[in-house]
């Protein structure tokens, strides 16, 4: 049985590609520091550890967005753009997912993203 770190690993990496950059697009492989940052983060119930930006702050809100029920943390705040977290999100997600202006919405499971 795969721990919650590990799941939310193998969920990041299934529906996420990396915002921006030289690989913008390109399918996201996480380092081994950030999946140790995730088990350590996600198994041992300490949301502190997570980041506010950057990509894998971007990814951990689309887990938040769509993901599934039993690995999301609905107090994870985050300083990002919508555009960014959009542009996170394989077209595989994007089905799953609606934008308008600054709000990305999960219609399916009625959650919502809004930029600060």
């Amino acid at each position: 049985m795969l721990s919650r770190g590990c799941k939310v690993a193998a969920w990041i990496e299934r529906y996420c590609q990396i915002p921006f950059g030289e690989n913008q697009g390109r399918p996201v492989k996480l380092t081994i520091n950030e999946r140790i940052l995730l088990r350590k983060a996600f198994n041992f119930s300490d949301p502190s550890l997570l980041p506010k930006a950057g990509p894998l702050a971007c990814y951990l809100t689309l887990l938040n967005l769509a993901g599934p029920n039993e690995l999301t943390d609905e107090n994870y705040q985050v300083e990002l753009d919508c555009w960014s977290i959009w542009r996170a999100a394989n077209d595989r997600l994007r089905q799953h997912l609606k934008r308008e202006g600054e709000t990305i919405t999960c219609p399916r499971l009625g959650r919502r993203f809004l930029a600060a």
